[in-house]
């Protein structure tokens, strides 16, 4: 169960700064990189201990630290919650076609958002429709930049796999286009195929 992620967690409790912001090695080490993917973990991970567990006691324990990293995110990105290119430092690095940096950051900020709404909804407090709503408006807004409707195809950002399977699997896409970027990603993956 959730029990060996505890000293992880202690970890980035030891580490997290007052501000919210986590390293993205820990026990810290010399790198002092700002990314959004990596500390995401301190969300994605109680999201997952409670879907799979339904254990609420590990997401109350660490909830301040989700919350913090949550909330800095908030307080640094624009009025129409786009993030800054500081953020951007491992981008999509292990993608044979990777993605654009603001994309990455834009899906990852968005389910980031949306898992802590959950968490927060979870643990009845008060303000988990405020994060609802805020993830709501991101996705949104990344819809307005990345989805691309052409006549012949549909697909987000630069077509790529990455891009596609992001999109899909963060519940990102609107459900009237998921079948049509099903279509672009299986077109790619075809694609290369027969260049291989």
């Amino acid at each position: 169960c959730s029990c060996r992620y505890y000293q992880w967690f202690k970890s980035y409790r030891d580490c997290q700064r007052k501000n919210g912001w986590i390293p993205v090695e820990l026990p810290r080490s010399t790198d002092d990189s700002i990314d959004i993917n990596w500390p995401l973990s301190s969300v994605f991970i109680p999201y997952e201990v409670l879907t799979h567990y339904g254990d609420t006691r590990f997401c109350s324990e660490y909830y301040d630290i989700a919350k913090s990293y949550v909330d800095l995110l908030l307080n640094l990105c624009d009025e129409d919650y786009v993030l800054s290119p500081s953020f951007y430092s491992y981008k999509d690095w292990v993608a044979p076609e990777k993605s654009t940096p603001a994309f990455i950051s834009a899906v990852y900020f968005y389910r980031a958002v949306w898992c802590f709404a959950k968490i927060t909804k979870a643990l009845c407090k008060q303000d988990a429709d405020k994060y609802f709503d805020i993830a709501e408006k991101i996705k949104q807004n990344t819809n307005k930049t990345f989805l691309h409707i052409r006549e012949d195809r549909v697909y987000y950002d630069n077509n790529t796999q990455s891009a596609n399977v992001h999109a899909l699997g963060f519940e990102l896409c609107p459900d009237e286009y998921a079948s049509a970027v099903v279509e672009s990603l299986v077109e790619n993956i075809k694609t290369k195929d027969a260049n291989t």
